[in-house]
């Protein structure tokens, strides 16, 4: 498998701060986005529409998944 482990800088946390205030995120989900964007990442699949008001980011839902 083709996997890359990416460690959580000083730089990610301070990203994620200023992303929790201008698109409201949740702690765990703004670091997410400040890794993706440290690492120059911008495609995202997820059932978390919490994610669709970034915007630099692509998202991709899974169709497999039940709305319950």
């Amino acid at each position: 498998m083709n996997i890359t482990i990416l460690v959580f800088t000083s730089e990610i946390v301070q990203t994620s701060a200023e992303v929790r205030k201008s698109v409201g995120l949740l702690t765990n989900d703004s670091l997410h986005v400040a890794c993706m964007h440290t690492n120059g990442l911008t495609k995202l699949a997820t059932a978390n529409g919490d994610f669709d008001h970034v915007r630099e980011l692509e998202i991709y839902k899974p169709t497999d998944l039940n709305e319950s």
